[in-house]
């Protein structure tokens, strides 16, 4: 009867192993869901510091192109860059224009546009990652972003 005690008991004992250490793989995944999601603003966020800090100095210029680098990737997805009103169109320099970064997973941010000089009067673009570079073109009295 002895030997039957232990051998419950060291299967008790394997079993609430198992049960810790399945509860620790599952707490950590959740924080590992956290951080990725955090680190995934934080680079949107970056992005489009850059994409509006070029916008700001292209429109100071007469006619020109700055070009910058973007991350092919964040948070391994591919994501794409749009100049839009309010309304989602072409942006007039009688309305808010904002700069629109959305992930294929569908995270992302909308920021105002701002800092913009000079006589720009329509605002418009669209780019992918993919081509990891962003030209800013001021042409005339407008502002346009494609892939570069």
């Amino acid at each position: 009867m002895r030997g039957q005690y232990r051998i419950i008991m060291e299967v008790l004992f394997f079993a609430i192993g198992i049960l810790l250490a399945s509860y620790m793989i599952i707490s950590f995944s959740g924080v590992s869901e956290t951080v990725k999601g955090a680190s995934a603003r934080s680079q949107f966020e970056s992005v489009s510091n850059s994409v509006k800090s070029a916008m700001a100095k292209a429109s100071e210029l007469p006619n020109g192109a700055i070009r910058i680098r973007v991350p092919a990737t964040i948070s391994e997805s591919s994501y794409y860059i749009r100049l839009e009103s309010e309304t989602g169109g072409n942006c007039l320099s009688s309305s808010n224009c904002y700069l629109n970064l959305t992930s294929s997973s569908g995270e992302g941010i909308r920021e105002k546009i701002f800092n913009i000089v000079g006589d720009i009067d329509i605002i418009s673009g669209f780019a992918t990652s993919g081509s990891e570079f962003v030209e800013i073109r001021k042409e005339g009295s407008g502002l346009r972003l494609s892939a570069g």
